[in-house]
């Protein structure tokens, strides 16, 4: 019985092992924010999530270079990346405006969405990236 590696299959290899270790690691990080105890160092160098974090660049760069090698031209490269990032950018940004926003605020729902920083945070889904929404940043690590 043979595997079909064609296109839309997914290949054998480690790549979804490693994706799961960093996450893992990412995961272990948070927990130590979460519950206000100070991260140890991994290896010394970097804490957990850090080195968590640095796995996925490293696999993401592997991944996006071999698109480009399978690809390379310029605009249809362009238009796959948009449409793989893009899309989750935009439900983000909008589950973070209209969902996640007033349940986290501190402010009430009408007062949440009066303010102008509420509908600038839709300028993100852009990538004018903007980092706060109002009366959220402080009520969700007080609760």
């Amino acid at each position: 019985m043979s595997v079909d590696m064609s296109r839309g299959s997914h290949p054998k290899n480690s790549l979804d092992l490693l994706r799961l270790v960093a996450a893992t690691l990412v995961l272990y990080s948070h927990q130590h924010v979460l519950t206000g105890l100070a991260e140890p160092s991994f290896f010394g160098w970097n804490t957990f999530g850090g080195a968590g974090v640095t796995i996925f660049f490293f696999l993401s760069g592997l991944l996006v270079w071999s698109s480009w090698e399978r690809d390379p031209d310029v605009r249809r490269f362009f238009i796959r990346r948009s449409l793989r990032i893009f899309p989750a950018l935009w439900v983000v940004v909008l589950v973070s405006v209209f969902l996640l926003g007033p349940l986290l605020s501190n402010l009430s729902v009408p007062a949440y969405f009066s303010d102008s920083l509420s509908w600038r945070y839709l300028s993100t889904a852009l990538l004018l990236v903007r980092n706060v929404l109002p009366g959220a940043q402080t009520s969700a690590l007080s609760r």
